[in-house]
């Protein structure tokens, strides 16, 4: 008969690894809130690659002409011929160009990828995941930094709400680092009572159309920042017994206003209305240029090689590239953020339309639309089996109405960890138990009742443990009582492995046997004799 405790062989055929057949996707939070935000015009074919258009402006009547009285008398003065003042008009004329640039992924091989086990399922993410949130990408950032760079105020979050400028430098053909005027040492936090005083100025400037207060009350102003900022704000004008910020804000009702928590931690705090971006334009201070003060771009995310452990315990493998959060990002303390019209700027889309009929050229999507290839890819493709995506972008921004947006450059940081030490004493030393077993039996053996001068021995000096005997050293040392036997056996350096070893009446007979409590293992025997 088979023993069914040993080890067996198996002769079956197995490969490994073995894969499951779900393939786990990378999530990340990766669009934007910028591109619901400006509006969006066609820029009509064979209409150049540059335009100007022209604003008329307005004039402020001057309100203090002297008032002289009336006179009708005979002969008297000129009343049908009174003096006045004069009132002029004028416009401004600005130019729109066209910007360009492409992205396009690597020769992709037919005949190579419908080998693979999961190329549909593959390829489908890469182009509904990767592509897609690119092209989102790559509109979003053009967004934010051509709506700093052409509002019209520019300003540090400091006392005096320093103006500031910026320029954009490259390194090789990468926009990474921001030249300005701003000393790093006088920036500080963004502060409700700097967005009070931008209210008024703002409404001047026809934030609000040519009604004062908007076409409905209260008036809002669009912030756009991070989420910290947001909590921030929303704590300093809560701190009216400490500071006295509540009284800076109209709103007063704190419970409606702070219901931007239902909504994606966007909503309404004071005379602003709220949205977080995730992604805004965050910088670290890098030092001094030629007279300029330089900061370095920081990016939320940061594409590594998939053949680097990611820091997971069952990290087995990997290639090409992953992505993964940029610690820095977070830790990053200066930021741009911006208050912004929908009207402040129109962005302008180029069109590619046929010329002639006789001339079908390709009708590519100039907005960042993806589009396959296999013509013309830099390599023989006469199969036709070879390919890449590839996605143009051509627009132009059209600052229409730059005093309706602010670049505010401040500081932020991640919320500060408060140390709280505890106000009891940790335990240590107590007893645990983690076995939900109930505590099993004693096991004991009777008393050989040895009379006169015989003492009590382990026969052998050996203990059968679950059915082999081990020789415990013992020998034939001899004990006078149970008690002593137990007191060896609780000493020995096998006999104490198994449990306590003790002496108790089990059978009731008035002598003391010998009891093995709280047992390690499955079966124990012994025999005790007299000699």
């Amino acid at each position: 008969m088979a023993d069914c405790t040993k080890k067996f062989v198996n002769f079956l055929v197995d490969q490994t690894p073995h894969f499951q057949e779900d393939v786990i996707k990378a999530i990340h939070p990766m669009s934007g809130t910028w591109l619901g935000k400006v509006k969006t015009e066609k820029w009509p074919s064979f209409m150049g690659n540059t335009q100007y258009f022209d604003r008329y402006e307005m004039v402020f009547a001057n309100p203090t002409r002297e008032w002289v009285a009336k006179e009708y008398e005979a002969c008297k003065g000129t009343p049908c011929d009174p003096e006045s003042d004069t009132i002029g008009w004028g416009n401004s004329r600005f130019m729109v160009f066209k910007e360009t640039r492409s992205i396009k992924t690597q020769v992709l091989c037919f005949d190579q990828i419908r080998d693979a086990s999961h190329a549909e399922e593959h390829l489908a993410q890469i182009i509904n995941d990767i592509l897609a949130f690119a092209a989102d990408t790559i509109m979003s950032y053009y967004i934010k930094k051509r709506a700093a760079q052409h509002a019209k105020r520019k300003i540090v979050a400091n006392k005096s709400m320093d103006s500031f400028t910026m320029e954009w430098v490259t390194s090789g053909d990468n926009e990474i680092y921001l030249d300005t005027n701003v000393d790093p040492n006088n920036v500080y936090k963004l502060a409700p009572q700097l967005l009070q005083r931008l209210v008024m100025p703002l409404t001047l400037d026809g934030y609000m159309q040519d009604r004062t207060f908007g076409d409905s009350f209260p008036r809002l102003i669009e912030l756009i920042t991070d989420m910290e900022t947001v909590w921030e704000l929303d704590k300093q004008a809560n701190t009216a017994t400490s500071n006295g910020l509540n009284a800076y804000w109209r709103y007063t009702d704190w419970t409606t206003a702070n219901d931007y928590w239902r909504y994606g931690l966007s909503g309404q705090i004071g005379n602003y209305t709220v949205a977080v971006d995730p992604f805004n334009l965050r910088f670290m201070y890098v030092g001094q240029v030629s007279g300029k003060y330089r900061y370095q771009l920081v990016l939320p995310y940061r594409n590594v090689s998939a053949e680097e452990t990611d820091g997971t315990e069952n990290w087995q493998s990997g290639h090409g590239l992953r992505m993964e959060v940029n610690p820095t990002f977070e830790k990053a303390q200066f930021q741009i953020s911006h208050i912004w019209h929908p009207g402040a700027a129109t962005l302008y889309v180029a069109q590619a339309e046929s010329v002639h009929p006789q001339m079908p050229f390709m009708a590519r999507d100039l907005a960042g639309k993806w589009q396959f290839a296999v013509d013309n890819i830099g390599c023989e493709n006469i199969r036709r089996n070879k390919g890449v995506f590839f996605a143009d972008f051509e627009v132009a921004w059209k600052p229409a109405h730059p005093e309706w947006s602010v670049a505010l450059f401040h500081r932020r940081e991640p919320p500060c960890v408060p140390e709280i030490q505890t106000c009891n004493t940790a335990p240590t030393g107590e007893t645990q138990y983690y076995s939900s077993d109930n505590e099993p039996c004693d096991l004991w053996w009777t008393n050989p009742g040895c009379s006169g001068e015989e003492q009590i021995r382990l026969v052998g000096g050996v203990i059968v443990i679950d059915g082999t005997p081990v020789n415990t050293g013992l020998g034939s040392s001899r004990y006078d009582t149970v008690s002593a036997l137990a007191a060896a056996l609780n000493n020995n350096a096998v006999a104490k492995l198994l449990g306590t070893w003790s002496a108790a009446d089990k059978d009731g007979d008035g002598n003391d046997d010998l009891v093995l409590s709280d047992a390690t293992v499955g079966t124990v025997d012994l025999t005790m004799e007299c000699v």
